[in-house]
């Protein structure tokens, strides 16, 4: 409290309590930002040349426009809790840009996605695995033993014969002729 007058007692603002700065400044207390647009005295800030005295004078001039956004903050209408006092915030009036820009809401359909739709197809995802009924298992749709690989099919020459072998004369199953054959393939690499 200040005394003018000896008789009056006068309370001081909360500007002049905090010591917060008075002149001219942008406020936005949605996004907490205060800008001070004034010029600097350059006398004051100039005094040796970048030195502790202007550093000094930057810092107290910054603090005190600081007090003047926290003395904005506590005019605003608060309300108490478990945690303390809070303000609701009004919404800011500054600005940012984007560092980049919107998507667009609705991209334009491509001409598949526009043949697709006038035509009803609708994509699908298809399994890796399906069930292969020659091996009874279920193997992989594509690539190394995948479900019905022509190369495990044995084809046989003719029909099998009820007299012990196919038309070929030999009694000997075609499974077990082809895994023969494939090791003495396998042996003539190695050897």
């Amino acid at each position: 409290a200040t005394t003018d007058d000896p008789a009056r007692m006068r309370v001081a603002s909360a500007l002049e309590a905090t010591n917060a700065w008075e002149g001219p400044v942008e406020i936005d207390l949605g996004n907490l930002l205060v800008c001070d647009n004034a010029p600097l005295d350059p006398k004051e800030f100039n005094k040796d040349k970048g030195g502790p005295k202007s550093t000094e004078a930057s810092l107290e001039r910054g603090r005190a426009v600081l007090q003047r956004l926290v003395a904005d903050l506590f005019s605003l209408p608060s309300e108490s809790d478990v945690n303390g006092r809070f303000v609701h915030l009004p919404p800011g009036t500054t600005s940012f840009p984007r560092t980049k820009p919107l998507p667009p809401q609705e991209k334009p359909l491509t001409k598949w996605e526009k043949f697709a739709k006038d035509k009803g197809i609708k994509k699908r995802k298809r399994s890796k695995v399906v069930f292969d009924e020659q091996t009874d298992e279920w193997r992989r749709r594509h690539g190394k033993e995948r479900a019905g690989d022509a190369n495990k099919i044995i084809i046989m020459d003719g029909k099998w014969s009820e007299k012990g072998g196919n038309l070929g004369g030999s009694a000997e199953d075609p499974f077990t002729k082809e895994e023969r054959e494939k090791k003495e393939r396998v042996e003539k690499n190695a050897g």
